[in-house]
């Protein structure tokens, strides 16, 4: 499934819960490649241009969950205000990696070993989760819950990451 708004998105979460979310793909692709995922159905959101943007509002970064790291690493907007964040971005792995993985795949994939969800969660980050019932706030601590587990219910997408405004 391929939907091209958020609306559309979330009537398919809805309605498929079963299927597996995929952002950028790189950890889905590992573990389908090692045996551990066999999904039925995908649900992409590469499609979804309201999940990807970078802006500040009310001195408050929001990172939409299709933004790619690379385009944190780089942006300008996030070097200025959080540079801890901006340079744990551009750690990861290799530029091909950064130029696909997400903002919001790096979370909902709770990989023990991914260093952002650390930095975001020092930072006191909040991703915001939204479903047909509306969203809700968690902080990076209540959403990682263990390796690869999340509080991300089946009929809610990782819609976007909040970043406070650092001193």
């Amino acid at each position: 499934m391929a939907p091209a708004s958020l609306e559309e998105a979330l009537a398919l979460r809805a309605e498929h819960a079963e299927a597996t979310v995929l952002a950028g793909g790189t950890f889905v692709g590992i573990l389908m490649n090692q045996g551990f995922l066999a999904p039925s159905a995908f649900l992409s959101l590469g499609g979804v241009a309201e999940l990807d943007e970078i802006a500040v509002e009310d001195g408050e970064l929001r990172l939409g969950a299709m933004v790619r790291h690379r385009a944190v690493e780089r942006s300008d907007a996030v070097r200025r205000g959080w540079p801890a964040l901006a340079r744990a971005f551009s750690l990861v792995a290799s530029p091909r990696v950064r130029n696909q993985a997400t903002v919001g795949g790096v979370l909902a994939d709770a990989d023990y070993a991914s260093d952002p969800p650390a930095m975001l969660a020092a930072l006191n980050a909040s991703a915001v989760l939204r479903s047909p019932r509306g969203d809700r706030a968690v902080t990076v601590g209540e959403l990682i819950l263990g390796h690869y587990r999340t509080c991300i219910e089946p009929d809610e997408l990782l819609v976007e990451v909040r970043v406070p405004p650092q001193p």
